[in-house]
C-alpha cells in the first residue's frame, strides 16, 4: 500500500467521469499520484470504495483484459507524438497487462488500435482493505521509450479507473466519450506532463536457463 510520507508531497490528479455520463464528478474517491527518480517511474493509486465487498478481480493471468474486474490503467504517449502510446493496467489482484496503442486509438472491432501481445518489464503491488484497493506501480525508465530535449522529457498521460459495479470509467484528463469504444485511449487528447532529468537507459535482460548433457560409454567385460 502506498503509505510512505513521500507520496503526500505530490498532488493527486483531478478525475472526472468518462462514462456513462461524461463530466460528472466521480462517485467514488479516486486519487493517483506519480513520482520518479533516475531509474523508475512510480505510480500510486488510492481507490476508495463505499462497499469494498463489491471490488471485483477474477484472474491473475498475465495480459488478460476482462471487463468484470476493477482496473487501474496508465497510458503514456512517451514520444509525445499524439499517435502512439504504451499502457499499463492492473487489478486488485495485481494482474499485469501491458499494451501498445497506435493510430491515436482510432479503429474498429475488427481492426483494434491496440497490441496486447506487447510486453515489457515492470512490477506492481496491490492491497485491499475496508476502505478500498490501493496500488504501487513501478516502471523502469528503460521500459519507456522517450526523447529528451533540453534536459527534460515531455509525455502525454492518461489515467483511468474502471468500476464494473457502477459500469463507470473515471479519467484524467477529461477526455469525452464521443470518439467510440477507444475514446479513453486517445493519446492526442492526453495531458502533457514534464519529467525534468529523466534519463533513458538501455535495458539488459537476463533469461535463466539450464544446460544439460548426457554421455554414455559402453565397455565389453
Amino acid at each position: 500500500m502506498p503509505d510512505e510520507p513521500a507520496w503526500q508531497q505530490t498532488e493527486s490528479f483531478p478525475f472526472v467521469t468518462h462514462s456513462p455520463v461524461f463530466g460528472k464528478d466521480p462517485e467514488e474517491r479516486t486519487e493517483v499520484r506519480i513520482m520518479y527518480d533516475d531509474k523508475y517511474v512510480y505510480i500510486g493509486a488510492w481507490f476508495y470504495t463505499e462497499d469494498p465487498s463489491k471490488i471485483l478481480s477474477t484472474s491473475k493471468l498475465r495480459d488478460e483484459l476482462k471487463p468484470d474486474c476493477d482496473w487501474l490503467g496508465v497510458v503514456f504517449d512517451s514520444y509525445n507524438d499524439n499517435e502512439n502510446g504504451m499502457s499499463f493496467w492492473t487489478t486488485p489482484a495485481g494482474l499485469r497487462t501491458d499494451m501498445e496503442v497506435f493510430n491515436d486509438a482510432t479503429g474498429s472491432f475488427r481492426y483494434e488500435p491496440i497490441n496486447i501481445s506487447w510486453n515489457t518489464h515492470w512490477d506492481v503491488k496491490t492491497h485491499i482493505n475496508e476502505d478500498g484497493w490501493f496500488v504501487e506501480m513501478l516502471i523502469p525508465s528503460s521500459s519507456l521509450r522517450f526523447q529528451e530535449k533540453d534536459g527534460q522529457v515531455t509525455m502525454g498521460l492518461i489515467l483511468l479507473r474502471w468500476i464494473p459495479q457502477h459500469n463507470s470509467i473515471y479519467i484524467y484528463p477529461g477526455i469525452p466519450n464521443e470518439y467510440g469504444q477507444y475514446s479513453a485511449w486517445k493519446v492526442s487528447l492526453a495531458q502533457d506532463v514534464v519529467f525534468p532529468g529523466l534519463e533513458s537507459r538501455k535495458p539488459l535482460y537476463i533469461t535463466p536457463y539450464a544446460l544439460a548433457g548426457f554421455s554414455q560409454l559402453n565397455e565389453l567385460n
